[in-house]
């Protein structure tokens, strides 16, 4: 179980994650934006598999689904996806640098974007090109971003 406070971390964490996924951004910079709920889903597997699993991966999936609009199950499919391929490699995850932690995080969400993008082609919504696979490096480029600041708030310790 999760402690209130660690909760409380968890929550707000997500929250931010949706709040900017909402915010529209200009031309490009839209190809390239940081999949932060990935992100955020991939810090709490990693820093406590025990507790953040496929299950609530799927279920932050669904919560993500229902926000953006998009269709049912999308990011809940590519974000569980996500997570079990996370969790199969965790233990050597946590021994790896920043850098090849980021690396990981680039395949892992270039596989989460790479089902969203199949689950999209297969119910009829056509990808133009390939520019939807910048999502992939910008997470990877916002990895330590978000792994120092959910350490320094707490996140290790929960």
């Amino acid at each position: 179980m999760i402690s209130g406070h660690g909760l409380f971390l968890v929550c707000v964490s997500l929250l931010a994650a949706w709040v900017l996924a909402w915010v529209p951004l200009p031309g490009l910079w839209a190809f390239g934006r940081p999949d932060l709920v990935a992100l955020i889903i991939l810090y709490w597997a990693y820093r406590h598999p025990d507790r953040i699993g496929v299950l609530a991966a799927w279920g932050m999936g669904l919560v993500t689904d229902l926000m953006l609009g998009t269709h049912l199950g999308t990011h809940a499919m590519a974000y569980a996806i996500m997570t079990y391929f996370l969790l199969n490699v965790q233990h050597r995850f946590r021994l790896y640098g920043m850098l090849q932690q980021s690396l990981v995080v680039f395949l892992l969400t270039g596989i989460a974007i790479m089902v969203r993008h199949w689950i999209n082609q297969l119910t009829g919504v056509p990808a133009r090109d390939l520019m939807f696979m910048l999502g992939a490096f910008g997470s990877a480029l916002f990895w330590p971003f978000v792994r120092y600041t959910l350490d320094y708030m707490g996140g290790r310790t929960l």
